[in-house]
């Protein structure tokens, strides 16, 4: 299903209380209910989502270094 804006808005703010020195980077796309967008983001800086014309499902990608991989599921929790 879709991602809704505002579980979006909640996952980006999870992922913005992790320490920007343990996640280095997230992209990916996400099918939101007008459409899917790029979403990326760099440590705490994220891009505001971009539409793109292609239909392609849901998945992001995130670097980090010495992150819990708990503490990422969690904060994106609302996104899963």
């Amino acid at each position: 299903p879709p991602t809704s804006w505002e579980n979006y808005a909640q996952a980006l703010a999870n992922l913005k209380g992790i320490d920007g020195a343990q996640l280095l980077r997230c992209k990916g796309t996400l099918r939101f209910p007008d459409g899917p967008c790029v979403v990326q983001g760099v440590q705490h800086v994220f891009s505001p989502p971009a539409p793109i014309d292609a239909g392609v499902d849901s998945f992001l990608v995130a670097i980090t270094r010495d992150l819990d991989p708990g503490a990422l599921e969690r904060a994106l929790a609302p996104i899963l």
